[in-house]
């Protein structure tokens, strides 16, 4: 599945931290070639967790070039 996706839009990768049991919630910017995760929403464990010090906006900044995600994992839903 494929959506067209330009610079400045947003998405959320949502899922459940398999130690902790808790939501997670990765937040992510498009740039031109790449994009970046700028904001994780968790339990403070989960934070720990992921070596992200402080929970709250922009929180972590990390820029990636792809990533990909077994098939069974998806659950695709939007708020449009």
């Amino acid at each position: 599945m494929l959506w067209r996706v330009s610079a400045g839009d947003t998405f959320t990768l949502r899922y459940t931290h398999s130690m902790y049991d808790v939501e997670v919630r990765e937040n992510f910017r498009m740039g031109q070639e790449d994009f970046t995760l700028y904001h994780v929403e968790s339990s403070e464990a989960a934070l720990e967790y992921f070596g992200i010090e402080r929970s709250g906006p922009n929180n972590v900044r990390r820029t990636l070039k792809a990533f990909t995600l077994p098939r069974e994992a998806w659950a695709i839903t939007s708020s449009c």
